[in-house]
This record gives structure tokens, C-alpha cells and sequence, in this order.
């Protein structure tokens, strides 16, 4: 008779490896690009900030898009670290585009 017959079987519990650094740094370099792309694409066809210029609107598309992907996309949707997530590029991208708008607004009402 074996030892084990009649307990009950239980699972092991397998870790995954930690996330590599350069997979998260990847991961930061997508989101600024997409954030980036779409600030571009605000000045170029959209006409945002158009005062202040095509590099204002680059960066304001990049901070919006870390915004986005570090503090937005956590909430709607399990991002583990170090993994890479489309889902998170498209929470990118639409905080990006939102903070494009912001920024115009401001820009045209109060001329900063």
C-alpha cells in the first residue's frame, strides 16, 4: 500500500522567475513611444498645441502615456510586472490623447 493513498492530492505552487529589468525598461520605452506617436500625429493632423509647437505636443503625448500605463491601466485590468500588455499600450494611448486635449484647452483659454 503507498503512503499517499487516500490523502488528498495537493498542488504545488510553482514561482514564476522575477521579471527581468530590461523587460519593464522595454515595456517604458513602448509606452513613450505610443505616447510619443500620438502627440505627433495631435500636432500634425489635429492641429493641438500648434502655439507652443511639435515638441510640446511630443512630450505632453509621452507624459501622458506614462500616466496612462503606470497609474490608469493597473485599475482596469492586472498587468504583471515585467510582462508586456496591449491592453496597456491602448490605456497609453487614450490617457496620451487626453492629455493632448488638456493641454490645448489650457492653452487656448488661458494662453500657457
Amino acid at each position: 500500500m503507498s503512503p499517499n493513498r487516500g490523502a488528498a492530492s495537493v498542488r504545488v505552487r510553482t514561482e514564476r522567475p522575477p521579471p527581468d529589468p530590461a523587460d519593464s525598461s522595454m515595456d517604458l520605452f513602448v509606452w513613450i513611444l505610443v505616447g510619443s506617436l500620438v502627440g505627433w500625429v495631435g500636432y500634425a493632423r489635429f492641429n493641438f498645441n500648434e502655439g507652443r509647437g511639435r515638441n510640446v505636443s511630443i512630450v505632453l503625448g509621452a507624459l501622458g502615456a506614462l500616466i496612462g500605463a503606470k497609474m490608469i491601466a493597473p485599475m482596469f485590468v492586472a498587468m504583471p510586472a515585467g510582462e508586456f500588455n496591449a491592453f496597456g499600450v491602448f490605456i497609453a494611448a487614450g490617457a496620451a490623447t487626453v492629455v493632448l486635449v488638456l493641454g490645448n484647452l489650457v492653452y487656448e483659454r488661458w494662453g500657457v
